[in-house]
């Protein structure tokens, strides 16, 4: 049995090209010499060109799922010579000639998308505190006095007009 090209739950009749294409992202870095450096690499999703024909007397209910899965945004996988999971449908061009009967030539534009993954965790309230509570209640304590000490004369001072004393009795 000859399996036939897929790309979600439309079946192609056949397919004429596929390209794949994998990039990535090189951010540069100036430098002082005037030399940019290369200092990250990032891949980036891979698209997936697919060329092919669709014929037959279901060609038009083809082309509105393929249409549908475009508008939508669903997540598809397309199965041929390369294979391409979680991917969307980017673009999507049909043609339409004399040349092929009751269908039409199409060319897609599949995009890999990276899906997240959902966990979830449970936690625990403990029932008493880890560590005691150490603060004292704030009260009202009333008017304070202040435990200030009254100053004396500031030492530098005393040295300060010794030494102008000092300086003054040398320069006479």
């Amino acid at each position: 049995m000859i399996t036939l090209s897929k790309i979600g739950d439309v079946e192609i009749n056949a397919v004429l090209n596929e390209t794949p294409t994998l990039t990535n992202e090189i951010t540069d870095k100036p430098v002082e010499s005037g030399q940019n450096i290369a200092d990250h690499i990032r891949n980036l999703p891979i698209t997936l060109t697919v060329e092919g024909v669709i014929a037959g007397t279901d060609a038009a209910d083809k082309l509105q799922q393929l249409r549908t899965y475009r508008k939508e945004g669903t997540v598809l996988q397309y199965v041929g010579r390369n294979i391409l999971g979680n991917c969307v449908i980017q673009e999507l061009q049909s043609n339409h000639d004399s040349r092929t009967r009751d269908g039409f030539k199409f060319t897609l534009r599949l995009r890999e998308i990276p899906l997240a993954q959902v966990q979830t965790a449970m936690i625990v309230r403990p029932k008493k505190p880890a560590v005691a509570s150490q603060s004292a209640k704030v009260g009202n304590k009333g008017t304070q006095q202040t435990n200030e000490k009254p100053r004396g004369k500031s030492t530098l001072m005393k040295i300060g007009q010794g030494a102008g004393d000092y300086l003054s009795k040398v320069m006479e």
